[in-house]
């Protein structure tokens, strides 16, 4: 007399989602991260976030907000680990993320206005620069009793996309803030004339 041993049962479905194998292999390695690991991970996911949300407004820089969501949760998960294993990644990145660092939230507000300054007195073409004409007194002579001349040409010109992308044309920039009634009513009350 011989017995079949070979049973097939169901598991209840409950218990079917959440079983592991048992032999896990490369498609179902877990790797287990230290909390420091996956703290850090968090801090440059939540940096890489605010880079895309602003990168993704604007059409000049919305293919960097495809590539930040491609290739930033790599990013963020190896910066992670890097952080856990030296303590000067760990302070770069405090120093970068946290929301209470004066200089970096200083430094955050002024990159915008010096971009947007330099764009509105950026020259039309590559070809046309700006000059201005310095003299030195001291240098004088019979020759140049005014003191030495000399002349510097220099253009200014933004060009890197993404501190391009923070920034709006002059003109339509101006024609906003001025015609903001607010603004018009606070420079009225001051006495303060627009050249618009």
């Amino acid at each position: 007399m011989t017995t079949n041993l070979d049973y097939e049962f169901d598991l209840p479905e409950h218990e079917r989602d959440n079983r592991k194998p048992a032999r896990p292999g490369i498609i179902t390695a877990e790797k287990k991260r230290p909390k420091t690991a996956q703290d850090y991970e968090a801090k440059i996911a939540s940096a890489l976030h605010t880079a895309m949300k602003s990168t993704a407004e604007s059409e000049a820089t919305v293919a960097d907000a495809a590539a930040i969501i491609r290739y930033g949760p790599k990013l963020a998960e190896k910066a992670g680990d890097l952080a856990n294993h030296d303590p000067r990644v760990r302070k770069a990145i405090d120093l970068i993320t946290a929301p209470d660092n004066p200089y970096l939230a200083m430094a955050m507000a002024a990159i915008p206005l010096v971009v947007q300054i330099a764009r509105n007195h950026e020259t039309k073409a590559d070809t046309e620069v700006s000059s201005r004409e310095l003299r030195i007194p001291f240098l004088k002579s019979k020759k140049n009793p005014e003191g030495r001349k000399f002349r510097l040409r220099f253009g200014i010109r933004v060009r890197n996309k993404w501190l391009r992308s923070m920034t709006e044309d002059p003109r339509i920039l101006a024609r906003d803030v001025f015609s903001d009634p607010e603004i018009k009513k606070a420079l009225e009350d001051r006495d303060i004339r627009v050249a618009l």
